[in-house]
């Protein structure tokens, strides 16, 4: 375990990883899924470890609503967008 200012980074958390991050800020990041449901499925995901989105800070969810912005015009600027949003335990993905 590692932590770089308030983040703590876990070797073996899959999220934590950052070598497959296409775009981030200070607060979250953005990759493509690894086993996509549809074409340039990607994942948002806050820096700090937290159960589900409502254990966010305000300024996390702003910083992910951010990113969300940029993954919009990095995908598809002219077609429509889909988002979906999936807290707590069972979501849909299994890591």
């Amino acid at each position: 375990m590692t932590e770089i200012g308030e983040f703590v980074i876990t070797e073996n958390c899959t999220f934590c990883s950052r070598s497959e991050d296409v775009i981030e800020n200070e607060l979250a990041h953005v990759r493509y899924d690894k086993y996509p449901v549809s074409d340039g499925h990607m994942l948002i995901i806050p820096h700090r470890h937290v159960s589900n989105y409502f254990e966010l800070t305000p300024e996390e969810r702003i910083a992910m609503f951010e990113l969300l912005e940029e993954v919009k015009l990095l995908l598809r600027p002219d077609r429509p967008f889909g988002m979906c949003m999936l807290t707590s335990y069972p979501a849909i993905q299994v890591i």
